[in-house]
């Protein structure tokens, strides 16, 4: 693992205005939280909108990545990019299923659920 001051934090960001049950409405809460509690690292955002990057550009995002944080949803597909050892952290709907947490129990990335 990279040095603290090395180390990247990417976020997920859906669309609101399209994806208002999965998407977090206090995104830029989270963010400033997240650079409060980890003032060293370096945060990258992943977001499907208004065009999402190239698939290239998605996979070199979540490989780089030492902490990953977002909502339940498609965008967590990318995980299949990620580094083995890299922390998950989901955002989820009462109703949301358990795909991802099972994706990343077979990718060897610890898991947290939270639901909201």
């Amino acid at each position: 693992r990279a040095p603290a001051a090395a180390r990247t934090v990417l976020v997920i960001r859906r669309d609101p205005k399209k994806s208002i049950h999965r998407a977090v409405l206090n995104h830029d809460e989270v963010v400033d939280e997240l650079q409060r509690r980890l003032p060293q690292w370096k945060l990258e955002e992943f977001t499907d909108y208004p065009r999402s990057p190239s698939i290239f550009a998605t996979c070199a995002m979540f490989r780089r990545a030492d902490l990953i944080v977002g909502p339940h949803g498609a965008g967590f597909a990318n995980l299949v990019c990620g580094r083995s050892g890299t922390p998950v952290i989901e955002f989820q709907k009462i109703y949301g299923g358990y795909d991802f947490e099972i994706l990343t129990l077979k990718l060897g990335m610890p898991y947290v659920g939270l639901r909201s």
